[in-house]
């Protein structure tokens, strides 16, 4: 073999190393999705003091769905910090990951004080309507004012439908 040949063979593999490097760097939809998802939680936790307080003041049954639904959603995030560090991403340290997890954030904000028919804010109407039963309450937020959004963000709290594994 020339010297040419082991140049370019190393110039190749070289290149080869590079893109598929680069490749990797470039998030898919399903990593997006779950970076879009971990914002929608993250933000949903938030208000986990006053829906603790909530889930004091209703049925005894109500009270343990909902109880129940709180711990499910740490697991929720959890999973999905798992899922993205076993891809190589911290939220922060790539920037389309930390666009879909702002974008979770805002949109879960935007349907949390989406108005349903009678004042309150719709994801609460529909927690109480239905127990706090997840299909119920998909399936009523649907229905509400910016419904396209808010049924995108319920989506996040069924990991098994956007998440490989």
């Amino acid at each position: 073999m020339t010297w040419r040949a082991i140049v370019w063979l190393m110039m190749f593999f070289t290149a080869g190393n590079a893109m598929a490097e680069l490749r990797n760097s470039i998030p898919n939809n399903v990593e997006l999705m779950v970076g879009y998802c971990h914002g929608v939680l993250t933000q949903s936790t938030e208000a986990t003091a006053r829906d603790r307080r909530q889930c004091q003041g209703i049925s005894a049954d109500a009270t343990g769905k909902c109880l129940d639904g709180l711990s499910t959603v740490s697991s929720h995030i959890q999973r999905v910090e798992r899922f993205l560090a076993t891809k190589g991403y911290s939220l922060d340290s790539n920037k389309q990951i930390a666009d879909a997890v702002e974008t979770g954030r805002r949109d879960y904000t935007s349907c949390a004080t989406a108005q349903s028919d009678r004042g309150s804010s719709c994801i609460e109407t529909c927690n109480t309507k239905c127990s706090y039963d997840i299909d119920c309450v998909q399936t009523c937020v649907a229905k509400c004012a910016g419904g396209d959004v808010c049924a995108k963000v319920q989506r996040c709290f069924k990991p098994n439908r956007y998440m490989p594994y």
